[in-house]
């Protein structure tokens, strides 16, 4: 053992000052006090050692209590060589004893060790120059009064790391400080004295010998830890070694060995600052990482320009024709702009002040948006423009009269444009990949300037590539229209037929009856142009550089020389791209012809068109399923009250469902009343309403909604939900409008409520689906333990991202899917014939006939869906409250029960989770429509079986007992609650259809509008859902399903008046002897009459009249008020003409 008097005096480690980006402004204008003229008397005190820099490694200024470590003399240093090497001493116990840090007392081995190589080789040491150096060090005293001793170098500076980190704390006043965070402090920088000490075993020895062990036990045991702690360093480092030797592949090649292994992230660490990173990326070290985002404000610039090149072409392609094209073309044209010229100020004003994202050496407080934020909010913009600009063109292109070959390149040509869209997808892939937090909102975090990470750019670096990609593909499907001529220098064959005849792929050719007028207008534009271009020149247009015959552009100037006739035949090739036709093959391989009007489709036609827009009512159902679990998942994750969850059901159903069907339905559905000046309604062909129309704008509507979704589950945003929801209920409300009245109308008419209700069983069926995907794959266990966040929402917008891209599909199907069509004209002569009562007859309030029955069909089916919505959304509540929750929750047999952990969404005393109850109701729902479709089918050949308004005068019955059940009769077990409840949801199921398709019977001239105020019925949840809320909030649940018993009252109204109304039983009832109505356009009215009356002839006498139906006809007559005679069916009434006209022109009844 050492003696006392070459025991140095105990080293001190200070804090020394932090690095410049991390300082003060006032440290920062210290240093540069000191750094000139005035501060040189301060920074260098005569005869004292300059212990005071201006540099990031050096001590505070001033700082009374600093001195840097001792020089180790060489006695003391070979006492520590004789302790480590020949005693067999711990480095730990030596570094105690002596009290040396440790990384010095393993240094002197080191170098004693190599001292001693040097000596047996008989090499000489350095030992003159190292006593030289030694006398250059500055001396100190260490105490006041003491002899002054050598001390290190001052740039030679020895610090502990631990003394660098933080004693405090800063929280800011806006976030709450939980005991999470305090623990988190205290864990990690509010550290402990002996955690922060360079020596921490002198402190637990001084704890066990106040504990009142001896010192020299303490240091028994602490002698025996460190031996044993070095030989479990050298166990693991030998098992170190000999896995890096199996990771490492040795190639040895002359002098030069070359080793290879596989790192992963978690070897290098995302920063690249663990031990096996290579400490530079970019070529830049880490502090230097904000070059690259001088890239990023170019790529939506470099988009925006390349996007308006396109749609700038597609401008001169539709100049003076092809009205949808270009007018969707400006459109579009407007939104790439503006969004890029948006988009690219938000990159360049990130932050505020602005340098914070352009400076690298800005240090001061800032407030920026996310970089991730802006790329994440991009993408719906970018994707729904792609889609935009690939689907535009095609049904003009698909429109030309072509050869088949060159029409099919050119489709193919144009379609290219898909891999834009594929690139931006997949680089939002890459890019959420990257993330292990999304940032949402402004913050004022530093990291937040360059993606919200330390090394954002490093982790993103395929989403960055991605981008340059998608820029790139974007010019080269740009520029690739326009290589036809070079295409046809080097690969004529791919243009020219085999037998070199062009002949068109349409089988109408331009002299066809609907041509001549098209034919003579591009002639004289194409003779106009030509008279301002000089000799041997003829103008061409843009789709003739794409279109024009290849032998014409072979001979050059010779085209011109060509005949005014094929001029003619060219002009309206080029401009014109009309519908489908209405005789033709479809999509080249399945042969369906479009009928004239949709009144007069068979019954197998009727099957063939009603299963493809089926596919609507499954879509709209996928979206309906989603909707209450979406919702709850959005509030989890945003910790939204009550109420505002149910403010995103009501912008579903009171905004998208009340505004949809009236501003876009109903003025899309009714084509003929599409145009607002004469000047348009001359022109037939310029008409774009109808239902394929409704179709296409309802997809495109929905479609925008579903990708709203993106940016705002990614920044949380409540708005963004509520202006997503109601999109998509707009678009749905539009889509509906459309698809429930072209069930009802395509067919035979007896059959229009079996056909509605199939339809929405199958909307019944996606809603259960999407309902199952929801619960056990998007949001599974969202109510348990692992709390949901953002990225739980990031999940589902692939779903919805799949839906939009459906959409574009579904609309180019509907473009080209030859669709009958039905005019007002022709409902107005199908109500005339068809009913056996005037509709126009005086009814209630002086009313006609058909509006009370259309204004109690929109208030009864408003009340129903306000039941509906409200009854699914408090389901949940009303289980939890029967259930003995409040005790079972907290009793420790519940948890071990059910292993551990209380489920909130299987309370004590339910046979099955609520969601999987709620599940199992929207099947029943969905079955009941089956079933419903199935006996209306069967009463149209069997009049002994009720009719469709007794069926939904039982369904509201059912719903009205249930509903009453739930509120008066409180069982004993909570499973017992759940059966009255299913029993609600098969109850309800029929209503919505059967309400519509009977609300459209007689309407004639007027049933598009009729079908629009019906579906604008599904505004109901607006309201009520707030009621039961408000109800349950200051009482129970059961007291609040009282608003859903009156509910059910209200919907009795229309029951009532269909079954107590003899006219309104007359003009809603199925009528199978009036199935052969209208035959055709060219059938007189007196051989319909005449055909009818023979029908109903040999259908033999009727069944007397019952009770209820006498009494009926007596309230009809109270009803009616003085209307005098009933109807003469076979009569040929117009709605233009007063009642009495039509009386005086009537036959004999039918």
């Amino acid at each position: 053992m050492a003696s006392a008097a070459l025991i140095p005096p105990p080293c001190r480690f200070f804090s020394t000052t932090p690095h410049l980006d991390k300082m003060t402004k006032a440290r920062i204008k210290l240093f540069q006090f000191l750094n000139g003229r005035k501060g040189r008397v301060y920074r260098e005190p005569k005869g004292e050692p300059l212990y005071m820099g201006t540099h990031k490694d050096q001590p505070f200024p001033e700082n009374p209590l600093f001195r840097s470590q001792p020089v180790l003399s060489d006695s003391v240093r070979q006492i520590i060589w004789t302790r480590v090497a020949e005693e067999g001493e711990a480095l730990k116990v030596v570094s105690a004893d002596m009290n040396i840090d440790v990384r010095r007392v393993a240094a002197v081995v080191r170098l004693k060790e190599v001292e001693n190589r040097w000596k047996k080789a008989g090499k000489k040491l350095a030992t003159p120059y190292a006593e030289a150096i030694s006398k250059m060090v500055p001396q100190a005293y260490w105490y006041p009064g003491e002899d002054n001793v050598p001390f290190e170098n001052i740039n030679e500076i020895e610090v502990h790391p631990a003394t660098t980190k933080q004693l405090f704390l800063p929280v800011s006043e806006s976030r709450q400080f939980t005991r999470a965070d305090a623990a988190k402090a205290f864990s990690d920088t509010l550290l402990p004295a002996d955690a922060r000490s360079p020596q921490p075993q002198l402190i637990s020895m001084e704890r066990e010998v106040l504990d009142g062990a001896t010192r020299k036990d303490s240091r028994e045991k602490f002698v025996q830890a460190a031996r044993q702690e070095e030989k479990d360093l050298e166990t693991a480092e030998e098992a170190r070694v000999k896995a890096e030797d199996l990771r490492t592949q040795r190639v040895t090649h002359g002098r030069y060995e070359w080793r290879f292994k596989k790192i992963s992230v978690e070897d290098v660490g995302r920063d690249g600052k663990r031990h096996e990173g290579t400490g530079m990326r970019y070529g830049a070290p880490f502090d230097d990482r904000s070059g690259g985002k001088i890239k990023i404000p170019t790529s939506n610039p470099a988009l925006m320009g390349t996007k308006t090149s396109i749609l700038i072409f597609y401008l001169r392609l539709a100049k003076n024709t092809q009205t949808v094209l270009r007018y969707a073309s400006w459109v579009t044209l407007a939104v790439v702009n503006v969004s890029g010229l948006v988009l690219t100020f938000m990159n360049i004003f990130q932050c505020s002040p602005i340098q914070a994202a352009w400076a690298a050496d800005f240090h001061g407080p800032s407030t920026c948006i996310p970089l991730l934020t802006e790329f994440i909010c991009a993408a719906p913009v970018n994707i729904l423009t792609d889609l935009a600009i690939l689907a535009l063109p095609i049904p003009v292109l698909t429109g030309m009269r072509l050869p088949s070959r060159q029409k099919t390149i050119l489709v193919i040509t144009f379609a290219l444009g898909i891999f834009v869209t594929i690139v931006d997808v997949v680089r939002i892939y890459y890019l959420q990949r990257a993330i292990t937090d999304v940032p949402t909102g402004t913050t004022s975090d530093p990291e937040s300037r360059f993606g919200g990470e330390a090394d954002f750019a490093w982790n993103a670096s395929l989403s960055l590539m991605w981008s340059a990609v998608e820029v790139n593909v974007g010019m080269a499907c740009a520029c690739i229209p326009t290589l036809k001529p070079l295409i046809l220098k080097l690969l004529p064959a791919m243009l020219h037929d085999p037998n070199g005849t062009r002949t068109s792929s349409m089988s109408r050719g331009p002299m066809d009856p609907d041509m001549p007028r098209r034919v003579s207008t591009a002639t004289g534009a194409l003779k106009a142009d030509e008279a301002f271009l000089p000799d041997g020149h003829v103008a061409m247009k843009p789709v003739d550089f794409l279109t024009i015959p290849e032998t014409a552009v072979i001979v050059g100037s010779s085209w011109r020389h060509a005949s005014s006739d094929t001029a003619a035949t060219h002009a309206p090739t080029s401009f014109t791209a009309s519908s489908a036709p209405e005789n033709g093959v479809f999509f080249g391989f399945v042969n369906m012809a479009k009928p004239k009007s949709m009144l007069r489709v068979a019954m197998a036609e009727s099957l063939k068109y009603c299963t493809i827009v089926s596919i609507l009512f499954f879509l709209w159902g996928l979206s309906y399923g989603l909707l209450n679990t979406l919702n709850n998942a959005v509030a989890a994750v945003n910790h939204m009250p009550t109420s505002q969850t149910l403010g995103l059901t009501s912008a579903y159903f009171g905004g998208g469902y009340f505004f949809g069907p009236l501003l876009v339905g109903e003025w899309i559905l009714r084509r003929d009343e599409h145009n607002r000046t004469k000047r348009h309604g001359k022109n037939e062909a310029e008409h774009v309403g109808g239902f394929k129309a409704t179709f296409i704008v309802g997809l495109c509507i929905y479609g925008i909604g579903t990708i709203i979704f993106w940016p705002s589950a990614v920044t949380n945003s409540y708005g963004g939900f509520m202006l997503s929801n109601f999109v998509v209920g707009f678009g749905l409300s539009v889509l509906e409008v459309g698809a429930n009245s072209f069930m009802v109308l395509c067919g035979p008419a007896e059959y229009g409520e079996t056909r509605l209700l199939v339809a929405q069983g199958v909307q019944g069926v996606g809603s259960v689906l999407s309902g199952l995907l929801a619960q056990k794959v998007f949001f599974k266990g969202i109510s348990q333990d692992n709390m949901p966040n953002s990225m739980t929402l990031i999940n589902v917008q692939w779903t919805y991202l799949g839906i939009t891209l459906l959409c574009v599909v579904l609309g180019l199907f509907f473009y080209y899917m030859p669709l009958p069509e039905v005019s007002d004209k022709e409902l107005k002569r199908s109500a005339s014939l068809l009913p056996s009562v005037d509709p126009k007859r005086r009814s209630i309030a002086g009313l006609e006939l058909r509006t009370v029955s259309l204004i109690l069909a929109v208030f009864t089916q408003w009340v129903y869906v306000a039941s509906q919505e409200s009854n699914s959304i408090f389901f949940r509540d009303l289980l939890i409250s029967v259930s003995p929750i409040q005790e079972a929750t907290r009793s420790s047999e519940h948890m071990e029960a059910h292993g551990g952990k209380y489920n909130p969404d299987r309370p004590p005393g339910i046979a099955l989770p609520i969601p999987d109850y709620l599940l199992v109701g929207h099947s029943a729902f969905a079955v009941s429509r089956f079933l419903v479709g199935y006996l209306t089918y069967l009463s149209v050949s069997r009049p002994r079986l009720p009719q469709p308004r007794t069926y939904l005068t039982i369904c509201v019955a059912l719903c009205f007992i249930c509903a009453l059940l739930l509120v008066t009769v409180q069982p004993s077990k909570p499973d017992l609650q759940v059966i009255p409840v299913l029993f609600f949801f098969f109850a309800e199921g029929p209503i919505w259809p059967l309400i519509f398709a009977l609300g459209l019977r007689g309407q004639g001239r007027r049933t598009k509008r009729a079908a629009a105020f019906i579906t604008m019925g599904g505004s109901g949840p607006a309201f009520f859902p707030f009621i039961m809320y408000f109800i349950s909030h200051h009482g129970s649940v059961r007291r609040a399903y009282i608003v859903i018993v009156a509910l059910q009252v209200a919907m009795m109204t229309y029951p009532a008046f269909l079954e107590m109304s003899r006219a309104a039983r007359r003009l809603v009832d199925q009528r199978p002897d009036l199935r052969h109505g209208l035959p055709s356009d060219d059938t007189p009215l007196h051989e319909i009459i005449a055909r009818r009356e023979a029908h109903a002839d040999v259908g033999g006498a009727q069944p007397s009249p019952g009770f209820l139906r006498r009494m009926s006809k007596g309230l009809d007559f109270g009803f009616g008020g003085a209307h005098k005679a009933g109807y003469q069916g076979g009569a040929d009434h117009s709605e233009e003409v007063s009642p009495r006209t039509s009386m005086a022109d009537a036959g004999r009844p039918i």
